[in-house]
């Protein structure tokens, strides 16, 4: 009865994130052409808060108990799959033209990422460096806020026919939220059963920590992107990821480290983990930095650096490789 309960429960959770990521999605245009600010800038502020609960939660427990570790590997493993994952595919399935107004935020990304290696190069990453990253975030976010507003102005001085009222901003705002929960709540309990169904059947702890846990995380952004590609709005789900990227690099990691006073960091996560990030990371923005657009073969070449690491992860945890 148990395991047939685990099942329903985990068909319904699916069920949940399936519906709720495309209302997400619906719910996140609406606001964008509501407050007539483009996508892209929607996806990097308010949908990248909405999808990184989940590690905003780790991050909350792993303060509660002491064990802020966890959370510079969470952060930095979310990262990588955003980018590797969830930006691999829709790389694939599309071409992106970047605005220069966006390239900035890229190169926030970058100094975040190998700041934390430079900060945390000692292995421990102090409140100071903490604090510089924080900064970085509130940097991030000031400077999108501040372009929205520069968005919305030109376009209410050059539209001659406002969008019609019919449906309200705030019935957008309440959907957006109920949508993220939904997605949220799916992916916890979707998450908690699979993990339950995977012990009966007789696979380890770390096992299920490598995949189940980690992609239960960043189940949200890959549901975004998914539904982003489907609804024809891949602006929304390519600023979801370098919004989330930098959430976690910044406000999550700085936060911890703040609060906690520093932050230790295992060898694996400082010079495999994040160095990993940082070449991903380079490898996704350059070509549009340079050239203002994304290529196919850029999704293919990171989707393969992903398996790479996944296979040095899976060999260096089961003790075949012995790196830390």
């Amino acid at each position: 009865m148990e395991i047939f309960l685990a099942i329903v429960i985990l068909v319904v959770s699916f069920v949940l994130i399936i519906w709720g990521g495309d209302l997400f999605v619906n719910s996140s245009v609406a606001i964008a052409k509501k407050l007539k600010i483009p996508t892209s800038i929607i996806g990097a502020t308010l949908v990248s808060i909405g999808t990184t609960i989940p590690e905003i939660l780790v991050t909350i427990f792993s303060i509660t108990k002491n064990a802020s570790g966890v959370a510079v590997g969470n952060a930095v493993g979310s990262v990588i799959f955003n980018t590797c994952v969830n930006v691999g595919i829709l790389l694939c399935c599309t071409i992106l033209l970047i605005k220069k107004s966006l390239r900035f935020d890229y190169l926030l990304l970058i100094l975040a990422l190998i700041s934390l290696f430079v900060f945390g190069i000692s292995g421990n990453l102090s409140v100071w460096g903490s604090i510089f990253l924080l900064i970085i975030f509130i940097t991030f976010f000031t400077i999108n806020i501040v372009e929205a507003v520069k968005c919305k102005k030109e376009n209410d001085n050059n539209d001659a026919n406002p969008l019609s009222k019919e449906q309200n901003i705030w019935v957008c705002l309440l959907i957006f939220v109920i949508s993220a929960s939904m997605i949220g709540v799916g992916a916890y309990f979707m998450v908690e059963k699979a993990k339950f169904l995977a012990q009966l059947a007789g696979l380890s702890e770390l096992f299920i920590g490598l995949t189940i846990v980690a992609f239960g995380t960043s189940l949200p952004e890959l549901i975004t992107t998914i539904n982003s590609i489907r609804k024809k709005e891949p602006e929304l789900g390519f600023g979801n990821i370098i919004g989330a990227n930098i959430i976690n690099a910044t406000l999550l990691v700085g936060l911890t480290g703040t609060l906690s006073g520093g932050i230790g960091i295992d060898k694996e996560t400082l010079f495999v983990t994040i160095p990993v990030s940082i070449v991903a990371t380079l490898f996704l923005l350059l070509p549009p930095l340079i050239k203002h657009k994304t290529y196919k073969w850029q999704g293919f070449c990171i989707l393969g650096l992903y398996v790479a690491y996944y296979v040095f992860l899976i060999l260096n945890a089961t003790g075949v490789i012995r790196f830390a």
